[in-house]
């Protein structure tokens, strides 16, 4: 989707210098301040209109983010001198966000437009993946063997789940649930009954979860990012649901390492995911990533050791 004309500006580009006449940027970061000093006092349209267009950009360079921010400044203060009104006229700034557009859309392409390749992450989950999967194949064959000796039915499950961008893939695991043609009966007995008998062996060691290496290599995942998600789960008109959804899903998450393994079924979800995922985005780097992956493989250790 190409961005609105009047913020084509916005892509990356070549520095230049400012024309005669043009204010500086100094002057602009103060205005800009002042604006929202302006708003702490009274509410202002276009202040929380920024607000969420700046939810998008979580994880660009803070002097990134400011220049955008200026740049969309910019917008009102020329509708405003061209009309001889404040700045702080609401009705303006309300016509002023609706020449711009919905402000999560403009966030997201704002975002896509200035985020940078992560070449080290992704070369880095192929070879962990990799890794792990010839490690693992032996075990994987004996579960997979073990799967259609105990139960009629395929030996993975797959789910669709929400991706990278929105983009909507299919989640492995082994299946752990029996596969009846009766769905009414299916859906009367409690969800441990239908669980087969390696299933419970599968989930209480993790094991289940082990074929999405196989979405890591796909390109579906990624090692460490936010747990995945399904579309009935997710409220698409919170900004920060959006920014979420703009990077991989992951395998493990700082949020599944802070609140435990059993995190990772959906009746067990925290309210404070969503608030996590966002703090993980602020902060990630490949270290972090190091240190997740390292925090995964103790718990998993742990839990096997309970088992």
């Amino acid at each position: 989707m190409a961005l609105p004309g009047a913020i084509t500006s916005l892509r990356p580009q070549a520095s230049k210098q400012p024309k005669r006449g043009e204010p500086s940027g100094n002057a602009s970061r103060q205005r800009l301040k002042e604006y929202y000093a302006m708003a702490e006092q009274q509410e202002q349209p276009f202040a929380n209109y920024l607000h969420v267009v700046d939810i998008l950009l979580t994880g660009l360079p803070s002097s990134k983010r400011q220049e955008i921010h200026r740049e969309l400044f910019a917008h009102l203060e020329d509708a405003a001198s061209e009309r001889g009104l404040s700045t702080a006229d609401l009705d303006l700034q309300r016509e002023v966000i609706v020449s711009l557009g919905s402000g999560i859309t403009l966030g997201e392409e704002l975002y896509k437009a200035h985020r940078r390749p992560d070449y080290t992450k992704r070369i880095f989950d192929i070879c962990l993946a990799t890794f792990f999967l010839l490690l693992l194949s032996p075990l994987l064959a004996l579960i997979a063997l073990l799967i259609k000796l105990d139960s009629p039915g395929p030996v993975f499950y797959r789910s669709t789940q929400v991706g990278r961008d929105g983009r909507r893939f299919k989640l492995y695991a082994f299946r752990t649930m029996n596969c009846w043609q009766d769905t009414a009966l299916s859906t009367e007995l409690p969800a441990n009954a239908r669980i087969t008998r390696i299933g419970h062996f599968l989930r209480n060691t993790l094991l289940d979860e082990l074929p999405r290496l196989l979405n890591v290599l796909r390109g579906d995942m990624s090692l460490i990012g936010h747990l995945p998600t399904q579309a009935r789960e997710i409220s698409f008109d919170d900004p920060r649901w959006r920014r979420v959804l703009l990077e991989r899903p992951g395998i493990s998450s700082s949020c599944l390492i802070a609140n435990g393994l059993g995190f990772r079924y959906f009746g067990n979800r925290s309210v404070d995911e969503l608030e996590s995922n966002m703090e993980y985005l602020k902060y990630r780097s490949f270290r972090y990533d190091l240190y997740l992956i390292g925090r995964t493989l103790a718990l998993v250790w742990q839990q096997w050791q309970k088992s």
